[in-house]
């Protein structure tokens, strides 16, 4: 299916903060805006059209069954590119091992995986995901109320997924290797961004080889293409009158996050409650929507959407009502209801796994953030500091 054109870069995606942010690393690494695409709507000319040297799909596939997550991501293989890339969740939760496995075994092609974002503390050693020096299923994500990774090791997860064969790649001796001769599917340890640079650098010569990795291994790709390129910057955004953040995470970061920015002034509003008076809206009182006391806890995939699908249909009055410049969504589920089906058009981040873009049908600023990303006063520093007038 050629609808999206051959773009030098395709990424995909499996949840929506995980397109945007990605994207907004492509961005900033200098291809220019970057479309965000989902996959239901991709086959639109009118949207397959937008320009982009890079372009993102969202697979919408963190919650479905193995099988049906494998079938989404078996598409993006008959939508021409020079160079295919999947994003994976940097904790490894997800279906993104079966998506992995499905696509080696129906395009016939090599993976090369890459599950490092050092930024943000997630780094790969022996073949072992941790986050701030902890195996990230030790950590809050071991927890997590929707996903949790069932290992902390990539291969073990590739394994249980149907790998024929995986091979653990620590050092550039043996990436180059397995570059000449690449077999199955090879997982490289990586800790800082210049080895990632180096990983990507010697996946450059091989674009038969499927990419997969964290925002930073596409921004590492995209910068690379970028050498001796000129595109456009777009600027970044400011705010002129206020802000709505719309957090369905359960994360115990973001639910930090959201703790301190009501200490610093912020409204926080359960779904459900009162909004008459919170409009309108200005630059020194953001305006956070959460959900009731009741979602917290262990959910599935359905309970999920439904919290966001709440959490969108509040955020929607509040956008009408307002006049806000500006909507931040944490949370994969609730940057998908959010800002709903249509593209977003990424210009950049603000910050490391903090992109922003426009909304195509709109023009409405939108960013996104994962739940778990950032330290506990990130949301602060964003709303008081980033976006300040």
């Amino acid at each position: 299916m050629d609808t999206v054109g051959v773009r030098p870069l395709l990424v995909g995606a499996d949840d929506r903060t995980g397109a945007l942010e990605s994207a907004g690393a492509a961005a900033h690494a200098g291809v220019g805006a970057v479309p965000v695409m989902t996959i239901e709507t991709v086959a639109d000319a009118s949207i397959a059209s937008l320009a982009g040297n890079a372009v993102v799909i969202d697979l919408g596939s963190r919650h479905l069954a193995p099988a049906g997550a494998a079938a989404r991501a078996v598409e993006l293989d008959s939508w021409p590119a020079e160079r295919q890339l999947h994003k994976i969740d940097s904790t490894l939760r997800g279906n993104w091992a079966h998506e992995l496995v499905a696509r080696f075994h129906s395009a016939g092609r090599a993976v090369l995986v890459v599950p490092a974002l050092p930024a943000l503390g997630r780094v790969c050693v022996g073949g072992m995901v941790l986050v701030d020096g902890r195996p990230v299923t030790e950590g809050p994500v071991g927890r997590d109320a929707v996903a949790p990774p069932a290992s902390s090791r990539p291969a073990e997860l590739l394994s249980d997924a149907g790998a024929p064969m995986i091979a653990h790649l620590s050092d550039g001796r043996e990436l180059g290797r397995w570059l000449d001769d690449p077999l199955g599917l090879a997982v490289a340890d990586a800790s800082t961004g210049s080895e990632i640079d180096r990983i990507v650098d010697g996946w450059w010569s091989r674009p038969d080889i499927l990419l997969a990795g964290t925002s930073a291994v596409v921004g590492a790709a995209a910068a690379h293409w970028s050498i001796g390129r000129t595109e456009a910057v777009p600027p970044s955004p400011r705010v002129r009158r206020g802000v709505i953040v719309v957090c369905g995470s359960l994360h115990p970061t973001a639910l930090e996050q959201v703790r301190r920015a009501e200490a610093r002034g912020a409204t926080v509003v359960a779904t459900g409650s009162p909004i008459d008076d919170l409009t309108p809206l200005d630059v020194d009182r953001p305006v956070i929507v959460v959900p009731p006391k009741s979602a917290a806890g262990r959910v599935d995939g359905m309970t999920a959407a439904d919290v966001a699908a709440r959490l969108a249909e509040r955020a929607s009055v509040l956008e009408r009502t307002s006049g806000a410049d500006v909507v931040v969504a944490i949370g994969g589920d609730t940057a998908a209801a959010v800002f709903g089906p249509g593209p977003v058009i990424v210009g950049g981040t603000l910050a490391p796994g903090t992109p922003w873009g426009h909304r195509h049908a709109d023009g409405r600023l939108v960013i996104g953030r994962a739940g778990g990303f950032g330290g506990p006063d990130a949301l602060v520093e964003l709303l008081w500091g980033t976006l300040a007038p």
